[in-house]
């Protein structure tokens, strides 16, 4: 695989690394951000603390981090906007099947084999002809990246 080939086969798993790794992470912290429901257990014995502050600096983290979360979603779907848009600017009905099947889809290479009756020797001469021709739209796109 030439670098060119690489590049934009990492970029067109952009998307998809992002929401497997880094939106997942962000939601979790999100998730353990969240204040409490207000609710009062009156089963202890009550104290007062201060927590109203506490409970005030926990919904300003929710907060921002629901706002990073947004913020991720968005960047995520501006990428796969942007990908669609590169695979379908791709002449080959051939590399687009395949591309879309890969990285829209995300098929595996055997269930790809099976949908399009190639081998796997041919399937990757398609792939990597389809790289090439995503790289090209792609280089131009990546700063936005």
């Amino acid at each position: 695989m030439t670098d060119k080939q690489y590049s934009a086969h990492e970029w067109l798993n952009k998307a998809y690394w992002l929401e497997k790794t880094e939106l997942k992470s962000k939601i979790e912290y999100a998730e353990r951000c969240k204040p409490d429901d207000g609710a009062i257990d009156y089963s202890k014995e009550r104290v007062q603390n201060g927590s109203f502050g506490a409970q005030e600096d926990r919904l300003n983290t929710y907060a921002m981090a629901c706002d990073v979360v947004d913020k991720t979603r968005a960047r995520i779907e501006k990428i796969r906007q942007i990908r669609q848009e590169a695979i379908e600017n791709i002449s080959s009905s051939r590399q687009r099947t395949l591309l879309t099947y890969r990285y829209l889809n995300q098929y595996s290479w055997k269930q790809i084999s099976g949908e399009m009756h190639y081998g796997k020797t041919q399937l990757d001469r398609i792939w990597k002809g389809a790289l090439d021709s995503a790289y090209e739209f792609i280089k131009e796109e990546e700063s936005f990246c």
